[in-house]
């Protein structure tokens, strides 16, 4: 054991040193640095600046800056923080054990209830139980955990049974020890909770089926014929087998939570390292921001171990000391892999960054690579579309999603129309006002007039009798309609000054409804793209590595290794403080399509080369090397079709992923930018206290949207997955 935890550490070095360089060098990219902040202080003379710079290699190039940095970081000096006036060390050591009990709190809960009921659900397979655990485990992971926190916030904070925020209160320091305990544990319960919800549903539906599958093993059927009691099978031997898949997800799962504590953290106020990342990246406190990076990928890499050795402890028949060696041409790739990347950074730093047009000619291309990859999904999905629509349309599941998401993306598509007005349109004078109520009257429908009482609480009142007509087919602001056709005609509207708010407004009077019809070209078609970079790139380089195996299969996973390790909010930061600059305010969504199909490839590209490896084994595949076809059309005429069914499900699963993924980032204020309007913008408005204390739920509603199109596509993934393959039919919808 001993000499598998050392082997693995080994293996571990190159890969933080290429997520470090990767990190450093997306850093570097962006405009300033941390002396920024002194250089605006008129105390600080260019002396001193100049001074700082060379003390911190700021007037050297990116690699020699990585080295001096990485000199320091070896022997536990991470740099200092200007933005907190202390060492990054220190800042560390402040923040790791707050996420750490966060984070292992949340698991705890998440596990202690997954567990029980994926056991009960699969011991009581097909009752009301299990189809009820079903319905509520789509829910969950349909559920962005930033929306989650946000009602446990406006819960909290409506009853006052637990605090809004902070780890500890005011007076903590001078409780006795016990209470003192109390106070951290008060302070932890909500945000734990809320991080470990999220974790709770995949888990259950993983537990739930190892534990059906391990029931019907010969094992079972031998201790039941020993005369075992039922109890003892199921919880001795069934339970012990089943829970391997579920300890080997044990790091990933802890991933997932440092990511997750980041948003967490911001809306609890918890201090926390994913608040602290999150503020760094803000004031450009780049130090910070790399050290809390680097930091969550060795967190990665430790849960991942630990997973190993939970189960070889669990699972005595798996034998670690076998595994874990590299040979002598493996880690001569991973020494080739860093020198490569320190290489390709280094020329990279001679590239016109700052200049304009490179960075039109780069989106340019960019645009070229989701044309292509859009005719690549549709041309490698059609015929599976076709086999299966008869299947599809016999589900009721799969009908309500489909129908679901079809009403959803004609609304953005003719969102201009639909809207009563513009996004930007806004009225000071009613601001949160609530949703108008409609009322029939002479024959056709009216809107209740209100009057605010009290402009501070926007205490609306109803104007007893006052009404005027919603009239149909009206002219008001211009628009393109498709982006192409001028118009001036909305659906519906009221004359002026009275406005309509069907969903109530915002905090400067704009109309929650248009602006969510707006929102959803954003948040919606982000998906779509994304998705199809993230299919095309996976089938690439997964295909590719998997037919061609040798040097391009070692170099290209150890890729995905790397990006994998790197938590995945983390990443998008960096790659945001980056790139951001370089983008205007109405270029921000290629950047997060840009950013989001970066990330996203990893996964579908180490599935699709496994399934290569085997079918590049089948007799069909050896035939047509043996005709003499060449490399692409092997790929492209026999084994895409065989992979294609794979292919669109994955793309349907995968794109709740970007809508969220997105919605995180825009509710950071990282992604979308006022004026502009996204789903995750528009909640971004709802963690005001204001809104939480006075309880301006319609602000609430972008957060409904985004759960009722993912829970859609879940629903419609998991019909798709049945049809394509019936023996994985899901059994709680038969």
């Amino acid at each position: 054991m001993t000499t598998y935890i050392l082997r693995r550490i080994l293996v571990s070095i190159p890969i933080l040193l290429i997520v470090s360089a990767l990190v450093f060098w997306l850093m570097s990219l962006a405009p300033g640095d941390f002396l920024d902040t002194a250089r605006g202080q008129r105390d600080i003379s260019e002396e001193t600046i100049a001074a700082l710079e060379k003390k911190y290699g700021l007037d050297q190039p990116w690699p020699a800056q990585y080295v001096r940095w990485l000199g320091g970081a070896v022997r536990g000096d991470f740099g200092y923080s200007w933005t907190y006036k202390v060492d990054v060390s220190d800042l560390l050591l402040q923040r790791v054990p707050a996420t750490l009990g966060l984070s292992l709190a949340s698991m705890l809960i998440s596990w202690s209830i997954a567990l029980p009921l994926g056991i009960l659900a699969a011991i009581y397979k097909d009752s009301i139980f299990d189809r009820v655990s079903a319905v509520l485990a789509y829910a969950a992971i349909s559920l962005p955990e930033f929306f989650i926190a946000l009602i446990a916030l406006f819960i909290a904070a409506q009853t006052g049974l637990f605090p809004t925020g902070g780890m500890t209160s005011i007076l903590s320091d001078f409780m006795p020890g016990p209470a003192r305990v109390g106070d951290y544990l008060w302070h932890l319960a909500l945000p734990a909770f809320v991080l470990g919800i999220g974790g709770v549903a995949g888990a259950m539906r993983i537990m739930r089926a190892n534990f059906l599958d391990n029931i019907r093993a010969e094992y079972v059927t031998t201790a039941r014929a020993k005369g075992l009691s039922e109890m003892v099978v199921m919880l001795k031997h069934v339970l012990r087998n089943a829970i391997n898949p579920f300890v080997t997800s044990l790091g990933f799962a802890f991933s997932g939570l440092l990511s997750g504590a980041l948003l967490v953290e911001n809306i609890f106020n918890y201090p926390g390292l994913g608040q602290l990342t999150y503020q760094a990246f803000l004031r450009q406190d780049h130090y910070t921001v790399l050290a809390s990076v680097v930091l969550g990928a060795s967190m990665l890499i430790a849960g991942n171990l630990l997973a190993d050795i939970l189960l070889g402890i669990s699972d005595p028949r798996i034998r670690l000391e076998k595994g874990g060696s590299l040979s002598r041409r493996q880690w001569g790739l991973a020494v080739l892999a860093v020198a490569a990347l320190l290489a390709v950074g280094y020329l990279a730093g001679f590239l016109p960054w700052g200049e304009r047009w490179f960075w039109g000619w780069l989106k340019n291309g960019f645009f070229g690579v989701i044309g292509l990859g859009g005719v690549f999904v549709v041309v490698s999905g059609w015929p599976v579309i076709r086999r299966i629509g008869r299947d599809l349309l016999r589900s009721p599941w799969g009908v309500s999603a489909l129908g679901l998401l079809t009403v959803f993306y004609a609304a953005a598509l003719f969102a201009p129309f639909i809207a009563p007005y513009s996004v930007t349109s806004q009225d000071l004078a009613q601001t949160y006002h609530p949703p108008t109520a409609l009322v029939w009257k002479g024959g056709r429908l009216h809107l209740q007039l209100y009057e605010n009482v009290d402009p501070s609480a926007a205490d609306y009142r109803r104007k007893a009798g006052e009404t005027v007509p919603i009239r149909w087919f009206v002219e008001g602001e211009p628009y393109k309609l498709f982006g192409l056709i001028p118009a001036r005609t909305h659906l519906f509207g009221v004359e002026a000054p009275a406005r309509i708010y069907l969903f109530g407004s915002d905090a400067t009077g704009r109309d929650v409804f248009s602006r969510m019809l707006y929102g959803s070209q954003v948040s919606l078609s982000i998906g779509l793209i994304g998705v199809t970079v993230t299919m095309t790139l996976g089938f690439l380089i997964g295909a590719l590595s998997g037919y061609l195996g040798g040097a391009f299969d070692g170099i290209a996973m150890r890729a995905t290794e790397v990006i994998m390790c790197i938590p995945g909010l983390y990443l998008l930061i960096a790659l945001r403080g980056a790139l951001a600059p370089y983008f205007r305010s109405d270029e921000m969504f290629v950047l997060i399509v840009f950013i989001l199909s970066f990330i996203g490839w990893t996964g579908t590209a180490r599935i699709i080369r496994g399934m290569t490896l085997s079918l590049r084994e089948r007799p069909f595949v050896q035939a047509a090397e043996a005709m003499g076809q060449s490399r692409f059309r092997i790929l492209v005429w026999h084994i895409l079709p065989n992979i294609a069914g794979y292919l669109v499900v994955s793309a349907t699963l995968s794109i709740p992923g970007y809508i969220m993924g997105e919605a995180s980032l825009s509710f950071l204020g990282l992604g979308i930018q006022d004026p502009e309007a996204s789903w995750g913008l528009m909640l971004s408005q709802a963690q005001q206290m204001k809104v939480i204390m006075l309880g301006f739920l319609w602000l609430f509603l972008p957060g409904l949207a985004i759960f009722l199109t993912a829970l859609s596509y879940n629903l419609l993934g998991d019909t798709l997955r049945d049809a394509i393959d019936p023996k994985f039919r899901t059994e709680a919808r038969r």
